[in-house]
């Protein structure tokens, strides 16, 4: 029985680490995070932060492991590449994982290879200057270069708020460093794709619902038009090739303008907000099959081709910060919407929850079939509804 190791145990990882059982492999899941919800679907848990790459290195040697993973989570690809390079297991590499994780590194790398990117400065802990602003006007979008979840991103519009921004950003980075970047017209677009030998053996391209910076929800099929959706991949494959990542899975933001495509973002991992299984859902194809035969080393199917159903995924949330007073059952919400394929529920009865402001503030995630002549945001906020959360209110509107 080969033995891999997961980073990370939360809501979002639990459909990745349920494949990995249900393969009859033995699981370890990584985090320092006891009460995470997928430690319980593990064989063995290991109370270790994902950002502790000395201590995951040794552990994984310890305890002897076939392959090491991450599923939606950035700040654990650079741990899984260090363990994959220390112990010689396929996965990415350091360098791979530095360039595409890191914004800053990201944007240098589209620069240095000729691809599109916005306009940007990096700017260094303590030394911002109006002086060095991108040299396209404004507006303008400042983020921190190693967080992901879209924490510390801000959209500003006045040139005299910049400092405000990017010191919130630097609070938000481990090393203070943010991005300043020009903003990009065009519709933005996400998904998940999986590279074999440096090219793109499917790939799944996103509408992206949003409340503010924050993902709220995706649906399949796009809507973009087959000369968007190829220029989607070219950018995705060549931003990979530059990073020196071949064969993987990978989940992707881009702007797309006409028949141009920025990739915005892009890390060597599955997608968060219930991605792949939409992806699943809506096309067929698995992508935790790809990304854990990846891991291990194995071949990886051809994609069936499948026409593509009309599928959604949406993130749960709290209205308001508190203690859970009540939540419905998961059998009584799929009951009330039986289009829902897959629920996550992270809470229960007594726990504290947060007012959504940002994507760690979720409280479960669901997928859910869109029939003919249904609308995508209505099913989402029926769902939403059906789940008669009832929270307490924080006197203070903190959790």
């Amino acid at each position: 029985m080969k033995t891999v190791m997961v980073l990370g145990a939360g809501q979002f990882q639990l459909a990745g680490i349920q494949s990995l059982a249900d393969r009859g492999l033995q699981v370890i899941t990584v985090d320092n995070v006891p009460g995470n919800a997928g430690h319980r679907l593990a064989d063995r848990s290991l109370n270790i932060s994902t950002t502790d790459i000395p201590a995951l290195v040794d552990a994984a040697r310890r305890h002897e492991i076939d392959a090491a993973v991450t599923f939606a989570s950035d700040r654990a690809v650079h741990a899984v590449a260090a363990i994959c390079g220390a112990l010689g297991l396929p996965g990415p590499s350091v360098a791979a994982a530095r360039k595409l994780c890191d914004k800053a590194e990201a944007r240098l790398m589209q620069r240095t290879a000729g691809l599109p990117h916005p306009d940007f400065r990096v700017v260094e802990p303590g030394k911002f200057d109006v002086a060095e602003l991108p040299q396209s006007p404004g507006p303008w979008i400042v983020k921190p270069v190693d967080n992901s979840g879209s924490r510390g991103v801000e959209r500003v519009d006045d040139p005299g708020h910049l400092e405000r921004a990017v010191a919130r950003a630097a609070g938000h980075s481990a090393t203070g460093r943010v991005c300043i970047e020009s903003f990009l017209p065009g519709v933005e677009a996400g998904g998940d794709a999986y590279l074999d030998r440096g090219s793109i053996l499917w790939s799944a391209v996103t509408n992206k619902f949003r409340q503010g910076f924050y993902v709220r929800g995706h649906s399949l099929p796009s809507g973009l038009s087959p000369g968007q959706i190829q220029a989607i991949n070219a950018a995705v494959e060549q931003l990979a090739r530059a990073a020196g990542y071949a064969t993987g899975p990978v989940n992707f933001d881009v702007m797309v303008d006409g028949d141009t495509a920025t990739v915005i973002e892009m890390s060597p991992r599955t997608g968060g907000n219930g991605i792949p299984s939409l992806i699943r859902l809506s096309s067929g194809i698995d992508p935790y099959e790809y990304a854990i035969a990846a891991a291990l080393g194995n071949p990886v199917p051809q994609p069936t081709g499948q026409e593509a159903v009309a599928a959604g995924s949406a993130v749960l949330c709290s209205g308001a910060s508190g203690s859970v007073e009540s939540i419905r059952p998961a059998t009584e919400i799929r009951q009330a919407v039986p289009e829902i394929e897959e629920l996550v529920i992270g809470i229960d009865p007594g726990d504290t929850v947060s007012a959504f402001s940002r994507s760690g503030q979720a409280i479960g995630y669901c997928t859910f079939l869109i029939p003919a002549g249904s609308d995508y945001e209505q099913l989402a906020e029926q769902i939403q509804r059906a789940t008669d959360l009832i929270v307490k209110p924080d006197p203070n509107g903190v959790a």
